[in-house]
């Protein structure tokens, strides 16, 4: 980690021309955590990784779903019930 992490948030923002905080530190962290669950980690990785104590804060902040992820499931579910129906 940069040893001062606003100037290095600074110097970002401004490299993508940004005068005031577009991008603030925090949206990095989202971006992070939608990743991780679009490839598949689970929730308790995710809890552990985030630092959070308990995991319901992690459930309540990113149990969203992506369309992405939507759609892995429902092809999952296609390919599990294949040949019941």
């Amino acid at each position: 980690m940069h040893p001062y992490p606003g100037i290095a948030f600074t110097a970002f923002n401004e490299a993508f021309g940004c005068r005031q905080a577009c991008y603030p530190p925090h949206s990095f962290r989202h971006t992070h955590t939608s990743l991780l669950i679009e490839a598949g980690a689970g929730v308790k990785e995710i809890q552990e990784r985030l630092g959070h104590s308990d995991i319901n804060t992690t459930m309540n902040i990113y149990a969203h779903m992506t369309k992405n992820i939507e759609e892995k499931t429902s092809h999952k579910f296609s390919e599990l019930t294949k040949g019941l129906l």
